[in-house]
C-alpha cells in the first residue's frame, strides 16, 4: 500500500474512532436506549481494500468493548453489540435497554447463529474468550453480531 494512502487512511480511523468516542460519550448512560447505534465507517472506506475492512471491524470491535465499560457502570441493564454487515457503512455498534417503545428486551437476535466463525477477519479481531460471533442471513446477505460471552 502506498505510504500517502497508509497516512491518509491512517488520520481518517482516527477521525471516524474520536466521532464515535465522542457519541459514546455523550450518551446519558441512566436513560433508555432503543437500539441507540453508532457507526465506526460514516464513510464506508472499509469496503476499499481488504486492510481497510481490518482497520474498520477493529475499530467497531474497540468501540464494542468501550460501549461495554459504559453499560457495565450504569444503573440499569443495558445491552451491546457489534452488527459487521456485507457493506462497512452499515456496520454499527449498538446499545440497548428496556424502553418504552415496546423493543423487546433483551434483544432477540432472531435467526442468528450464534458460534458461526466463518468470517476470517472477525475471527482474527474477536477474543472469543470474552465474546462470541453469531451469523443471520437478511435479505440473503450475512450480517455478523459480536455480543459479551453469557456468564
Amino acid at each position: 500500500m502506498d505510504k500517502r494512502y497508509e497516512k491518509r487512511m491512517a488520520r481518517y480511523w482516527a477521525e471516524m474512532e474520536q466521532k464515535a468516542l465522542r457519541s459514546l460519550s455523550s450518551l446519558d448512560m441512566t436513560s433508555w436506549f432503543d437500539l441507540w447505534h453508532t457507526h465506526p465507517d460514516w464513510k464506508g472506506k472499509g469496503n476499499r481494500c481488504p486492510e481497510n475492512r481490518m482497520a474498520s471491524i477493529q475499530l467497531g470491535y474497540s468501540l464494542l468493548k468501550k460501549a461495554e465499560e459504559l453499560a457495565r457502570v450504569a444503573p440499569r441493564s443495558i445491552q451491546s453489540w457489534l452488527a459487521v454487515c456485507p457493506n462497512s457503512l452499515d456496520d454499527g455498534v449498538y446499545l440497548h435497554s428496556e424502553n418504552p417503545n415496546g423493543t423487546p428486551f433483551p434483544y432477540p437476535f432472531e435467526g442468528v447463529e450464534w458460534g458461526a466463525s466463518d468470517h476470517p477477519v472477525l475471527d482474527a479481531v474477536v477474543d472469543s474468550q470474552r465474546h462470541r460471533i453469531g451469523k443471520a442471513l437478511y435479505d440473503s446477505e450475512p450480517v455478523f453480531f459480536v455480543t459479551a460471552k453469557m456468564a
